[in-house]
């Protein structure tokens, strides 16, 4: 009947959890993989309102990632880092060219996860041509490695020193663990120079981002597009999560639709 069956399952994809796959795979004509992000956890479910409107609203199929570190299932017990991130985007990207063969790929990323994916598609040989950056954190290495570090962040460092790690609290559901693995990671990646949307074929990348972010400053978000000519919509009196007024998710959805529907 063309709707599927809208099913939840988990898969243990390498570093991947929690794997959101809507088998509707007679009238799919495209496919998404959705990574929400480090700063966006599972048990916000405004965070996910614009993958289900695409969802609803669009004949895609989806799949949904949580990062090492993060989340939930397995994927929480295991050690957050760049490239074990990689990892898990490319091991869900090949399930996805598997389980929905011929289909074109797109990627939907939020936050922390729009910043891996600048770096998996900058790096790595891959599948999606098309790339939605939703609150993308360009400007990650920054909000840990300071050049005028405030006294909370010394404390950081001096518990990175002893501890080995160091629990962030930036607007998040839960605190984020930065390991001193994670932290020499964000040193060496930053975006700002490693990010080349021409590699490996080309991704063509669109953003949007609140213009009243306060945990990416919507200054780097706007200095980012600029340098790499990217087309980017900003949402007055929105934060983050770009979810704090009635229809916005939606309008970020529609914005997604729209530059996925696009002709190249």
């Amino acid at each position: 009947d063309g709707e599927g069956d809208n099913r939840q399952t988990d898969h243990n994809i390498q570093h991947a959890a929690m794997i959101a796959d809507k088998q509707d795979r007679p009238v799919c004509r495209d496919f998404f993989l959705s990574d929400h992000g480090r700063f966006s956890g599972c048990d916000q479910p405004d965070q996910f309102r614009p993958h289900a409107y695409i969802t609803a609203s669009h004949p895609q199929a989806r799949i949904g990632i949580d990062l090492p570190g993060h989340g939930f299932e397995e994927s929480l017990q295991e050690t957050l880092s760049i490239e074990g991130s990689k990892n898990s985007i490319e091991a869900a990207e090949q399930y996805a060219a598997g389980q929905y063969p011929g289909l074109p790929l797109f990627y939907f990323a939020s936050s922390f996860g729009a910043y891996l994916t600048g770096l998996y598609v900058s790096t790595r040989p891959h599948l999606g041509r098309k790339a939605f950056f939703r609150s993308a954190a360009v400007n990650m290495p920054e909000l840990f490695a300071k050049k005028n570090p405030t006294e909370q962040d010394r404390k950081n460092l001096a518990a990175l020193e002893e501890k080995g790690y160091f629990d962030a609290n930036i607007e998040t559901s839960r605190p984020v663990r930065i390991t001193r693995e994670m932290y020499r990671d964000f040193e060496l990646n930053d975006l700002f120079r490693t990010f080349d949307p021409s590699a490996f074929g080309g991704t063509a990348v669109k953003m949007a981002h609140g213009a009243e972010d306060a945990v990416i400053d919507p200054r780097a978000a706007e200095r980012f597009a600029a340098q790499f000519q990217i087309p980017i919509t900003f949402f007055e009196n929105e934060g983050h999560s770009l979810s704090d007024h009635p229809g916005t998710a939606d309008r970020v959805a529609e914005l997604a639709i729209a530059f996925y529907d696009a002709d190249d």
